[in-house]
């Protein structure tokens, strides 16, 4: 292993957790990369596990949370993973804070926003929310929000409850932007059965940033992180060293 090399592996490594999810279930990775000597730091984002909601509504505001978490702990650059819901802030951090991202690693990120009828179905959301939504009986309301959910391709995030406000503004904000303009260095992680953000969106981000380098591992779905760590810590690894 060369010098260079070694810099860049103790370069501390931020797991951006998924939605709906928080640290715990990302403890085999975690545990992984310890014993590889990284320095591995996980949190819960606000409204997630132990972290109360406080008044974070958009995706901005978690961005400030990571920009503060990062100040606390005197971390000036780093690698950051995105799971799902984690890449979108990853993304967004990396266009405002481009000095503090050596690299970002995603997997299962919607980075790809598709047309047609989930789009006009997340228009409607977005703009009726809970309007339209609470007409129904609850039993029927909860029914009628997974199907919604369902249909725009949002099946990870059904479990919204009150964060439903969050998870509207979350989904409606166009991240391919972020993805096209980040400066900084971006690789693929993804399940080649990924029915969330299917492999297929990988084509499309590829004429997005035509450099773009990625990996696709079988016989694994959105989970990949924490359903397959060991093979993914392996994958990482050939990013990051």
């Amino acid at each position: 292993m060369n010098k260079n090399s070694l810099n860049k592996k103790i370069l501390p490594i931020i797991i951006l957790h998924g939605w709906g999810l928080s640290t715990l279930v990302y403890k085999n990775i975690v545990k992984i990369l310890k014993k590889r000597n990284h320095r591995v730091y996980v949190f819960d984002f606000p409204g997630f596990g132990e972290e109360p909601l406080g008044n974070n509504r958009v995706l901005s505001d978690y961005v400030i949370f990571l920009k503060n978490y990062l100040e606390k702990r005197k971390i000036k650059k780093c690698i950051l993973i995105g799971h799902s819901f984690g890449g979108r802030i990853a993304l967004k951090f990396s266009i405002k804070y481009p000095i503090n991202v050596d690299k970002i690693i995603l997997t299962g990120v919607p980075v790809i926003r598709h047309n047609g009828m989930k789009q006009i179905i997340a228009g409607i959301i977005a703009f009726f929310g809970k309007k339209i939504i609470c007409i129904f009986p609850k039993f029927l309301e909860i029914l009628f929000r997974k199907l919604l959910y369902r249909l725009i391709g949002e099946s990870d995030y059904i479990r919204a409850g009150k964060l439903k406000d969050l998870f509207t503004n979350i989904i409606t904000e166009d991240i391919s932007g972020y993805f096209r303009d980040s400066i900084v260095p971006i690789y693929l992680i993804w399940g080649e059965s990924d029915s969330i953000t299917p492999v297929s969106d990988i084509s499309i981000m590829k004429k997005i940033r035509p450099n773009i380098k990625y990996i696709i591992i079988p016989n694994t779905g959105h989970r990949l992180p924490y359903e397959n760590s060991f093979i993914f810590a392996n994958e990482l690894e050939n990013y990051i060293l």
